[in-house]
């Protein structure tokens, strides 16, 4: 095998640092450099991209506490709304109170009214019928005595 024959191993040692060491000179000049430009990049964009995520998170809190700050507001107007609402709907239920309270009254004090006008009205066409009945016993009282005395003139004469 001749890769490992002494003869050529110094030319092969040789060729081999020759490769080895352009290689890395290669490596150290060029490419570390294109690395280290990337990485560098990289950095600054992370950096960049992580600024641009804290100012977000803090344009969103910001947002969050305008959302909260509206929030209270609006329950605060519509608490508000409702109160003033209720406070009306109080005052119109207190006025139809009073309102049915006074035709209540209105119409109690008619109803007495008309039953002591038809009280009396009873009173008098009760009144108007004894007298009536009166009128028509005594008549026929009267009657029954002039037929009694016409009865008793017949018998006598």
């Amino acid at each position: 095998m001749p890769q490992l024959e002494f003869s050529t191993y110094i030319s092969q040692l040789f060729w081999f640092l020759i490769s080895f060491g352009s290689f890395l000179i290669f490596n150290i000049l060029y490419t570390t450099k294109k690395i280290n430009f990337l990485f560098n990049n990289r950095n600054v964009s992370k950096s960049l991209s992580l600024n641009e995520i804290l100012i977000l998170e803090k344009q969103i809190s910001n947002i969050e506490n305008e959302i909260s700050q509206i929030k209270k507001e609006v329950e605060l107007k519509i608490s508000l709304i409702i109160k003033n609402k209720t406070s009306i709907l109080d005052e119109k239920r207190a006025y139809l109170d009073s309102e049915i309270i006074s035709h209540y009254k209105i119409a109690s004090e008619r109803i007495k009214f008309n039953a002591k006008q038809y009280k009396d009205s009873i009173q008098v066409f009760s009144k108007d019928i004894i007298n009536i009945v009166q009128d028509k016993v005594n008549l026929y009282i009267n009657i029954n005595n002039v037929i009694s005395d016409i009865n008793d003139e017949k018998r006598f004469s």
